[in-house]
């Protein structure tokens, strides 16, 4: 077989990897659980994500003229933006378990979800912005998109957190606090 069938065949799989991570992982959630939680869903955005990725990249992975020409300095910049990826995936996953391991409390959960907020939404901001210099030539367009796009998904995780942040917890009919938007009870 030659070397651009093979391109086109793999390709054609990691977009179909997609598409079934987009069914495949919900569904086993739904099955084993009732519902699909917040948890699964970001399961499924990071394989859905992951598969568009590697089609996209091999897609572009010989062509030259779509690639950058800025050259790397290998400052503190671009040793920062190196994280850039490895903070959108784990930066959620840790601050999900921040907030999901210890039990919330009304004295720490403010704590708890600002260190959330960090991980999940700051550091892939910080990171993403040292690479925004190397976003020239004829791929700036998909460089960029891509970039804002794989920030955003990390971001969108922290939302109901940020709004539970700023709204507090609220005191329910029986007595309890409960954080209204990710619906997390408060422990005395």
């Amino acid at each position: 077989m030659n070397k651009k069938k093979e391109l086109t065949r793999d390709i054609a799989r990691a977009v179909a990897f997609a598409i079934w991570a987009g069914i495949i992982i919900p569904l086993l959630f739904w099955l084993n659980m009732g519902h699909v939680p917040d948890f699964g869903w970001g399961v499924t955005v990071f394989f859905v994500a992951l598969g568009l990725l590697r089609g996209v990249g091999l897609f572009f992975a010989n062509r030259p003229e779509y690639h950058t020409f800025v050259e790397e300095r290998g400052n503190w910049a671009d040793k920062i933006g190196a994280w850039w990826l490895m903070m959108c995936v784990f930066g959620p996953l840790a601050g999900w378990l921040l907030v999901n391991l210890p039990p919330l409390t009304l004295t720490n959960w403010a704590w708890l979800y600002t260190g959330r907020l960090v991980l999940a939404m700051g550091l892939p901001v910080v990171t993403a912005l040292p690479l925004v210099r190397y976003v020239h030539g004829r791929g700036a367009v998909i460089m960029l998109t891509i970039l804002v796009l794989v920030t955003a998904l990390p971001i969108l995780s922290g939302v109901t957190t940020l709004q539970d942040l700023l709204a507090g917890p609220q005191l329910t009919r029986s007595g309890a606090y409960m954080l209204p938007h990710t619906q997390q009870w408060l422990a005395d």
